[in-house]
């Protein structure tokens, strides 16, 4: 008769275990890439989401699939990067480690699809392989740079002027520039975190999920101003939702001992989102608790045994 261990039992009645490297995460950012593609040709085709992407039909066009996976690579990242900040030596192997992952390929990234894709985009029967002179002319000599050093997304280059949202080249890298402003936070707060009170991320996840509420209640109003902070983040309001769910990464991280694994809570996590997404906007204020949980139920299920999905590399990235 084999006996499990009390410390076995105990293990196995935690949502995360001992061993964090027994994961999902690389299936789940392929998942949630392929998602975000398919999301966004909706937007391209039509020039809008709203009642037309499935999930937002399905959730009166409170959320769609590029929405939440966009929402869940930043709860993975909570846990990641606050782990990761935990097992580097320093700060500075800690930010090396976070610029070799993130910088290359954004620069790649950046600048095939400014100099190549965009400028296929102004092929026309005229200018078969693109309009050269038109494309580089009215092209901003200054932003290009402060944009490829910034992190952000490829703007001012008119191209793809026959599609409904013209002039965009690459929109999807707009969410790197808030990744790593995450990245930054962690050193900041992680000494205390790791070390001294866990609770300051808690505080910090409550700070920007109230900040989320307000501004998703419309209690404030931060749309239709001019913003002085433009010329730095294209999309400011933006930072209390990702701060909110890439908290909640860090919080379950480092309250993992404490979280159990329940496949009642998850059947009501599921429940919550289903009920609240025909009550706009309540569900966009349950995603951060009942999305993460969902999210990590799946990320180390121990039916789901994925561990290798990148043994060939990783696909999202």
């Amino acid at each position: 008769m084999n006996v499990v261990p009390p410390s076995e039992r105990v293990a196995q009645k935690r949502l995360i275990p001992t061993e964090l490297n027994r994961n999902n995460f690389d299936l789940l950012r392929f998942l949630l890439a392929t998602s975000v593609i398919y999301s966004h040709c909706f937007v391209i085709y039509y020039g809008q989401m709203e009642d037309v992407e499935p999930l937002r039909a399905l959730s009166r066009n409170q959320l769609d699939f590029g929405g939440i996976a966009v929402s869940f690579f930043f709860v993975i990242s909570g846990f990641l990067i606050v782990r990761s900040f935990e097992y580097s030596r320093s700060t500075y192997e800690y930010f090396i480690k976070r610029l070799l992952r993130i910088v290359p390929g954004f620069f790649v990234a950046f600048l095939i699809s400014v100099f190549l894709f965009g400028l296929v985009g102004t092929a026309t029967s005229a200018h078969p392989w693109g309009d050269w002179r038109a494309y580089f002319s009215g092209m901003s000599k200054k932003r290009i740079p402060w944009q490829l050093f910034t992190l952000e997304a490829p703007k001012g280059a008119k191209t793809f002027a026959r599609n409904p949202l013209p002039d965009m080249i690459n929109e999807s890298l707009w969410t790197i520039q808030y990744e790593f402003l995450c990245y930054m936070l962690v050193p900041l707060l992680g000494f205390i975190m790791l070390v001294k009170r866990k609770s300051v991320a808690l505080i910090s996840f409550l700070i920007a999920y109230g900040l989320f509420c307000l501004i998703t209640c419309k209690v404030v109003n931060v749309y239709g101003y001019d913003n002085p902070w433009n010329w730095v983040l294209p999309y400011p309001s933006e930072l209390p939702r990702l701060f909110s769910f890439f908290f909640a990464g860090s919080c379950v991280y480092l309250y993992r001992h404490r979280i159990i694994r329940s496949r009642y809570l998850a059947l009501l996590a599921f429940a919550s989102l289903v009920v609240a997404s025909q009550w706009p906007p309540v569900m966009k204020l349950v995603l951060p608790f009942a999305g993460t949980y969902l999210l990590f139920y799946v990320a180390y299920h121990p039916r789901i045994p994925f561990h290798h999905f990148a043994k060939l590399g990783d696909f999202s990235y």
